[in-house]
């Protein structure tokens, strides 16, 4: 039995969950549309710079939530979800389930806060999730980066830690990432496999004849 590790965004899903919660946002009224839309698409190209402020970034995404206990949020959060469920690729779920039918252990490892990305993992059947951790403190958000991001040299350090409390192994795994930041986790596997990647990402794989797939065509 391996483990099968998914990244979320650009990966199983067309586009960014965070990128998407900004958006929701703003749909709903609940922030001001040109200030938190500038802002959040300056975060979006951070990103994919790999020069993103995880910190700075969870007080922005989440700064709606400070305050407000897990409970009370999680209608706003379910609509999220069901606004972002469409844009699941087209064979996500076929990937997914061949593993599940081969007796892989399933775990989505995304750079994606852990209140916006559980939702998203269950839409897709995955229980197991290691994502960014936001500060929870009795129920209660208060925002910020707990512990540390789950973000590229971070992602192996996390899935270490995940391994050593649910058993499996790195020297037999399976790694689908669409992004260039993925390359520490995608090189600690046994089986790399990029996914509409990017152009760092294609050459890196290119390079070293790793497979390129598709699940959106």
């Amino acid at each position: 039995m391996a483990l099968a590790l998914f990244d979320l965004d650009n990966t199983l899903i067309v586009g960014d969950s965070d990128h998407y919660w900004g958006e929701f946002l703003i749909a709903k009224g609940l922030v001001s549309e040109s200030e938190h839309r500038e802002k959040n698409d300056q975060y979006y190209r951070d990103y994919l710079d790999s020069t993103l402020d995880i910190n700075d970034y969870l007080h922005f995404a989440m700064g709606h939530f400070h305050g407000k206990s897990l409970t009370s949020v999680q209608p706003l959060l379910n609509e999220y979800v069901a606004n972002v469920t469409p844009t699941i690729a087209p064979h996500s779920r076929e990937l997914i389930e061949a593993h599940d039918s081969a007796g892989d252990t399933l775990v989505i490892v995304t750079a994606t806060n852990q209140i916006l990305a559980q939702g998203v993992a269950s839409a897709l059947g995955v229980n197991h999730l290691i994502a960014t951790d936001v500060r929870v403190e009795d129920g209660v958000i208060i925002g910020g980066l707990d512990g540390e991001a789950n973000f590229r040299d971070g992602k192996i350090t996390k899935m270490k830690q995940w391994i050593s409390q649910h058993g499996g192994s790195l020297s037999d795994a399976y790694f689908y990432s669409d992004s260039h930041n993925d390359i520490p986790l995608l090189e600690a596997v046994k089986w790399p496999i990029a996914v509409d990647p990017d152009e760092k990402l294609t050459n890196w794989a290119l390079l070293n004849d790793h497979p390129i797939i598709s699940l959106r065509d």
